[in-house]
């Protein structure tokens, strides 16, 4: 018998922590021993427990008292209720892997090798495109280094008497 702790018992049965303790003191009679320990014993829930904090759950969600959900437990509407499954109760078939079968497992490696591919070749050209940014940086730095250094040499070219008689005075 698998037995969950609070915290687990209110998320499978989708209420909070709070409303699990009201819920405790409120049906401590229909709940499991494990339920209601003695004083300073963890609580811990059965998977019948889990089934009937469900079934209060949606029954006073729809509107119905507290009072009325209690007479309905003692009438036996929790033997026929099957809104709540445990987990784990229900078998799962496992799913077939897209490599199980004889005809997909050729395309399937076919398509991983052009994967593996084409990350290679990704991988060379982010090297490539990492040295060409390293070259065009050095470049635009040796063209600023030349640009300086041709005003500098501009400058000296005209001299005063030159730009009187450019008319530039």
């Amino acid at each position: 018998m698998r037995l969950y702790n609070p915290a687990e018992a209110a998320r499978l049965v989708g209420i909070s922590g709070s409303t699990l303790r009201n819920y405790g003191k409120l049906y401590s009679d229909n709940l499991s021993s494990y339920a209601v320990p003695g004083h300073g014993i963890a609580r811990q829930f059965t998977a019948d427990d889990l089934k009937l904090l469900h079934f209060v759950y949606e029954t006073t969600r729809r509107g119905v008292p507290h009072d009325d959900v209690k007479a309905k437990i003692a009438a036996g509407a929790l033997d026929e209720y099957t809104g709540f499954t445990e987990p784990g109760s229900v078998e799962v078939e496992p799913m077939n892997a897209p490599f199980d079968t004889p005809s997909a497992a050729p395309g399937a490696l076919v398509l991983l090798e052009r994967f593996t591919a084409l990350q290679d070749e990704i991988n060379g050209l982010q090297h490539e495109l990492g040295k060409a940014e390293g070259k065009a940086e050095t470049l635009e730095r040796e063209n600023e280094r030349l640009n300086a250094q041709l005003e500098r040499l501009t400058a000296r070219q005209l001299r005063p008497w030159w730009r009187k008689l450019l008319g530039m005075e």
